[in-house]
């Protein structure tokens, strides 16, 4: 009974975080159909949106809530959550993340923000402005490791077993093998192979002969991990999106900020130093 009870909160939580998703997404889709124009209606029909749990980075470390790139664009879970509760107008992001989709570059907005006209800047919606600062960044390790997988068919060279060669059984184990010791090892974010080498053999066994396929895969395991960024990178991210925000501000490319925004905005200019 207990069994019986775990599994359908198992179920019932993987059905909400699908939900989430989901609602992310058409959140996205909903805003899109407010700026889009039919090129970019086009691109978001044949692209990809991809929903994530956890924190964003674009190349530099810094902390988005978007990452847009051809033909595709990947949203941050927690914080499409948290736009739609505090009723964000995230507009202007969105119509950003579409001309990146494009292949269209719009850094800093230099396109988006004149493709929509002030007269429609949602005044009574909480603007977009991004002020978040990341602290740590994510670091690559590496560990060479090698893995073994061997494949026996049931008769005389490669055969072919249910339609898969010894060899490919092989080589399947030897991946097998490597990503175990991997994660065995701390490292789960991934593995990249450099080499592979494949030997057969014929043993004896108490009169039994048995053919045998030995692959070694020899490869990096790669796990991330969390390293404090300096802080001069701390405030080049927080006056570099500092200043954007008053810069969309300026243009009235974004509503004035409310008071609790307008705030953060002085509290980070005034805390980094920002020119």
């Amino acid at each position: 009974m207990k069994l019986f009870s775990l599994l359908i909160l198992f179920s019932l939580s993987a059905l909400a975080q699908d939900m989430r998703a989901q609602r992310v997404e058409a959140f996205f889709r909903d805003q899109a159909k407010v700026v889009q124009t039919p090129e970019l209606e086009a691109v978001l029909a044949a692209g990809e949106i991809v929903v994530v749990k956890g924190e964003l980075r674009d190349n530099g470390g810094s902390l988005v809530d978007a990452l847009g790139v051809p033909g595709k664009v990947t949203l941050s879970e927690e914080r499409w959550i948290t736009f739609l509760r505090e009723g964000r107008d995230v507009r202007l992001l969105v119509l950003h993340e579409l001309l990146r989709m494009a292949g269209i570059n719009d850094d800093n907005y230099l396109m988006s923000r004149h493709m929509i006209p002030h007269s429609r800047v949602a005044v009574e919606a909480r603007p977009y402005c991004d002020l978040r600062v990341a602290s740590t960044r994510l670091e690559e390790k590496t560990k060479r490791m090698s893995g073994e997988g061997f494949g026996r068919p049931p008769g005389d060279g490669e055969l072919n077993v249910m339609g898969v060669t010894t060899l490919r059984v092989a080589q399947e184990n030897a991946m097998t093998d490597l990503n175990e010791k991997c994660r065995a090892k701390g490292f789960s974010d991934g593995v990249v192979v450099e080499s592979s080498y494949s030997s057969m053999s014929r043993k004896n066994t108490n009169g039994f002969i048995r053919n045998e396929t030995k692959v070694v895969v020899e490869g990096l395991c790669i796990k991330k991990v969390s390293v404090r960024r300096s802080k001069n990178q701390q405030k080049a991210e927080a006056c570099e999106k500092a200043m954007l925000c008053s810069d969309l501000l300026s243009a009235g490319a974004i509503a004035p900020l409310q008071d609790e925004d307008a705030l953060e905005l002085e509290k980070t200019t005034a805390r980094w130093r920002c020119l």
